[in-house]
Protein backbone atom coordinates (compact mmCIF):
# COMPACT_ATOMS: atom_id res chain seq x y z
CA UNK A 1 0.00 0.00 0.00
CA UNK A 2 1.50 3.33 -1.05
CA UNK A 3 -0.31 5.49 1.52
CA UNK A 4 -1.80 7.66 -1.19
CA UNK A 5 -5.48 7.68 -2.00
CA UNK A 6 -7.19 8.14 -5.32
CA UNK A 7 -9.37 11.08 -6.23
CA UNK A 8 -12.45 8.86 -5.97
CA UNK A 9 -11.45 7.65 -2.49
CA UNK A 10 -10.91 11.24 -1.36
CA UNK A 11 -14.30 12.25 -2.70
CA UNK A 12 -15.99 9.28 -0.99
CA UNK A 13 -14.22 10.24 2.25
CA UNK A 14 -15.51 13.83 2.03
CA UNK A 15 -19.03 12.63 1.27
CA UNK A 16 -19.03 10.27 4.27
CA UNK A 17 -17.87 13.03 6.60
CA UNK A 18 -20.45 15.45 5.18
CA UNK A 19 -23.10 12.86 6.04
CA UNK A 20 -21.68 12.47 9.56
CA UNK A 21 -21.68 16.24 10.07
CA UNK A 22 -25.25 16.55 8.78
CA UNK A 23 -26.37 13.80 11.16
CA UNK A 24 -24.68 15.52 14.10
CA UNK A 25 -26.34 18.83 13.23
CA UNK A 26 -29.77 17.15 13.05
CA UNK A 27 -29.12 15.40 16.35
CA UNK A 28 -28.03 18.65 18.03
CA UNK A 29 -31.14 20.49 16.76
CA UNK A 30 -33.37 17.72 18.10
CA UNK A 31 -31.83 17.90 21.59
CA UNK A 32 -34.14 19.63 24.06
CA UNK A 33 -32.88 22.26 26.50
CA UNK A 34 -33.48 19.82 29.35
CA UNK A 35 -31.33 17.19 27.63
CA UNK A 36 -28.59 19.76 26.98
CA UNK A 37 -28.63 20.79 30.62
CA UNK A 38 -28.33 17.14 31.61
CA UNK A 39 -25.36 16.71 29.26
CA UNK A 40 -23.68 19.79 30.70
CA UNK A 41 -24.29 18.52 34.23
CA UNK A 42 -22.74 15.16 33.32
CA UNK A 43 -19.63 16.95 32.00
CA UNK A 44 -19.32 19.02 35.17
CA UNK A 45 -19.69 15.95 37.38
CA UNK A 46 -17.11 14.00 35.37
CA UNK A 47 -14.71 16.96 35.58
CA UNK A 48 -15.00 16.98 39.35
CA UNK A 49 -14.90 13.21 39.85
CA UNK A 50 -11.90 12.69 37.57
CA UNK A 51 -9.90 15.53 39.10
CA UNK A 52 -9.66 17.51 35.88
CA UNK A 53 -10.67 20.81 37.48
CA UNK A 54 -7.22 21.34 38.94
CA UNK A 55 -5.46 20.46 35.70
CA UNK A 56 -7.75 22.69 33.65
CA UNK A 57 -7.17 25.59 36.02
CA UNK A 58 -3.38 25.35 35.72
CA UNK A 59 -2.03 28.49 34.13
CA UNK A 60 -5.28 30.37 34.54
CA UNK A 61 -3.54 33.19 36.43
CA UNK A 62 -1.08 33.67 33.56
CA UNK A 63 -3.88 33.89 31.01
CA UNK A 64 -5.86 36.28 33.20
CA UNK A 65 -2.82 38.56 33.54
CA UNK A 66 -2.28 38.54 29.77
CA UNK A 67 -5.88 39.63 29.21
CA UNK A 68 -5.47 42.38 31.78
CA UNK A 69 -2.29 43.55 30.03
CA UNK A 70 -4.12 43.68 26.69
CA UNK A 71 -7.01 45.59 28.25
CA UNK A 72 -4.63 48.14 29.78
CA UNK A 73 -2.57 48.48 26.60
CA UNK A 74 -5.47 48.81 24.18
CA UNK A 75 -7.99 50.49 26.47
CA UNK A 76 -10.62 47.78 26.17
Amino acid sequence: MSGRITREEALAFRIRWAEVNAFQRREARATTPVERLGQLNALIISDQSLGWAEALGTGEDVVRERWNLLRRRYGV
